[in-house]
């Protein structure tokens, strides 16, 4: 939504907050419901897009999310495809936010099959990005 909202150039909070909830569905729309209600009723406010978002997480997103996602990013391993490895690794990564370059560059590498492992060891690289490009490449090469 943050991506749409920049490339429509919507700004104002409150238009923010009415655009996404056209988006939403089954759970997700429920919970709105009830804080509309929430909110006609003076039990609570939402009134900036950063209070919807942090509302949002409270109610969907366990508290020790990033700590699961951590540990599922340390013991994650290739057993199928280059690309599917690289889909999960990059899914947890976004759930835990932040992580150094050099921790999440050591974590994608050990979880890699040994061969892809040794092509990224073998160029020296030193960046997460380079050691994903490079290893798309050999999923391309290896098609």
């Amino acid at each position: 939504m943050e991506r749409y909202f920049h490339n429509v150039l919507v700004e104002a909070e409150k238009m923010k907050i009415s655009t996404v909830t056209l988006y939403l569905t089954e759970d997700a729309i429920l919970w709105w419901r009830r804080r509309e209600n929430d909110i006609q009723r003076d039990a609570c406010t939402i009134d900036t897009w950063d209070e919807f978002k942090a509302d949002f997480k409270k109610y969907f997103y366990p508290k020790n999310a990033g700590e699961l996602a951590s540990r599922k990013l340390r013991n994650l391993k290739q057993s199928g495809s280059i690309r599917e490895y690289i889909k999960q690794f990059t899914t947890l990564l976004l759930q835990i936010g932040g992580m150094p370059e050099s921790l999440s560059l050591l974590y994608f590498k050990d979880g890699l099959q040994r061969w892809v492992e040794e092509e990224i060891k073998r160029r020296s690289l030193k960046t997460l990005s380079d050691a994903i490009a490079v290893a798309e490449s050999l999923y391309e090469s290896s098609s």
